[in-house]
């Protein structure tokens, strides 16, 4: 148990597509939507117990999900450093991509510009 042991990290790994849908897409946008709203749900109830809840928000990558597709694909081993290195600075919010990032910003800024750039995907 994390809390026995003086506490720990809870890391779930998401998607970007947790801050807007992309059409195509939409049972799994909503399944990430509300394992993101989970892991917001889970970082206030444990912070107490010194248990740090970080979501990972990657953008596509090039893994067996997205072959044949034709979009820019971001590098697992490059993900999974950025990852640690997330972590390692205390970030709640990682995201660890060149997609992933802007997209993340963008949501921060202005949410619904952030759909209307997904929907013109």
């Amino acid at each position: 148990m994390l809390e026995a042991n003086g506490g720990g990290t809870i890391l779930n790994v998401l998607s970007v597509l947790a801050f807007a849908p992309i059409t195509a897409m939409s049972p799994y946008c909503v399944s990430k939507a509300a394992a993101h709203s989970l892991t917001q749900a889970l970082r206030a109830q444990l912070a107490p117990r010194g248990i740090f809840v970080a979501g990972v928000y990657p953008g596509p990558m090039d893994t067996d999900m997205l072959k044949g597709s034709d979009v820019p694909k971001a590098d697992p081993k490059a993900v999974a450093g950025a990852i640690l290195d997330g972590l390692q600075a205390g970030r709640a919010d990682i995201t660890p991509d060149s997609f992933s990032a802007p997209a993340y910003e963008t949501w921060l800024h202005d949410p619904k510009a952030l759909e209307r750039d997904f929907a013109a995907l």
